[in-house]
């Protein structure tokens, strides 16, 4: 199956919904949480992709939000791509957009969303750097009007 820039594309090559990363060396691993349409004023969609850890350690879990307007397929054009990590200890929210980021958009449409990411941030802690980043989301029906607001999971 292909799943292309055509916006009336039917087809998708992305057979699960999951995000993988490297997170300072360590691979991470997500799985589909839930996405959502949202109307802007501009009359454009935001779409907004939630992804929880799977791979999380004793006492830490996590989760990665990646926020895009809907249909567009430019380079570095991900609006926000934030990871949360939780433990004893405390929580981590870090948005690597407002870092060094950079992302490749393969497919943004009705049917699917894959992309392409890596990227680094200086935090009080220090810096954090991201790589081989890869997402890919199959809807659980095509993205359309009625989809606006509602979130599924």
């Amino acid at each position: 199956m292909f799943c292309g820039n055509d916006d009336d594309s039917p087809f998708c090559n992305v057979v699960d919904s999951s995000a993988d990363v490297t997170i300072e060396a360590n691979q991470s691993q997500f799985i589909k949480g839930g996405y959502a349409l949202v109307l802007l004023a501009s009359r454009k969609h935001r779409l907004v992709l939630h992804c929880n850890l799977v791979n999380a350690s004793h006492g830490h879990y996590g989760s990665m939000q990646i926020t895009t307007l809907f249909r567009d397929t430019v380079i570095d054009m991900t609006s926000r791509c934030s990871h949360n990590l939780f433990s004893e200890n405390g929580s981590i929210q870090v948005d690597f957009t407002e870092g060094d980021f950079s992302s490749q958009v393969i497919s943004n449409n009705p049917n699917c969303f894959q992309a392409s990411f890596s990227g680094s941030i200086e935090t009080d802690d220090g810096l954090i750097t991201i790589s081989e980043g890869n997402a890919s989301f199959v809807y659980d029906e095509p993205l359309e009007d009625y989809s606006i607001g509602r979130l599924s999971n």
